[in-house]
């Protein structure tokens, strides 16, 4: 439980690589428990005025992830919220523990195959750029993945899933980790 005070917990915190399905699962989980959802990249761009990728693009990527820690101050001590975190939230450790003093962290990952195939599509995501993006994803998951391990409260795989079942697998879940 690392740390997790079961009394304060107001919200439920979702982290991960870009593709786990930490936004769509985030609404639907949202709508199913009643409560309220916040996208931090969403926020991060509409309090901005601007793309993720173009903040990248213009001032790189150590300014974006100062403005995204500035997102993260203004959103940790919401209460019955669920809250899909940016891929790189979890690099920052004082972003996480603002996040879990107030929130239960469900860490959603995904086998890198899988996680190529969904975001083959995508346009913008600044560090997935040019033709190697499963490579990318690869690097980008080795170099997170104890970040993203050091918060958790629960570990969900949703290699496979849809994301309604990875709600569902979600629920379960925090089902056991409050037995």
């Amino acid at each position: 439980m690392s740390g997790t005070n079961k009394v304060l917990i107001t919200n439920i915190v979702l982290t991960g690589m870009m593709g786990t399905y930490k936004t769509s699962a985030g609404k639907m989980l949202a709508d199913r428990l009643d409560m309220h959802f916040m996208d931090t990249d969403a926020f991060f761009e509409f309090e901005y005025g601007m793309k993720i990728a173009d903040c990248f693009k213009e001032h790189g990527e150590e300014a974006f992830r100062d403005l995204e820690a500035k997102i993260v101050d203004r959103v940790y001590y919401f209460e019955n919220t669920v809250i899909a975190t940016g891929g790189g939230v979890p690099e920052r450790d004082d972003s996480m523990e603002k996040l879990k003093r107030y929130g239960l962290i469900v860490l959603l990952t995904c086998g890198h195959k899988e996680l190529a195939r969904r975001l083959k599509r995508e346009k913008n995501r600044p560090l997935l750029k040019g033709p190697f993006k499963a490579r990318a994803l690869k690097k980008i998951a080795a170099r997170r993945r104890e970040r993203y391990h050091k918060y958790a409260d629960i570990v969900i795989d949703n290699t496979g899933l849809s994301p309604a079942e990875t709600v569902d697998r979600i629920q379960e879940e925090i089902l056991k980790f409050y037995a």
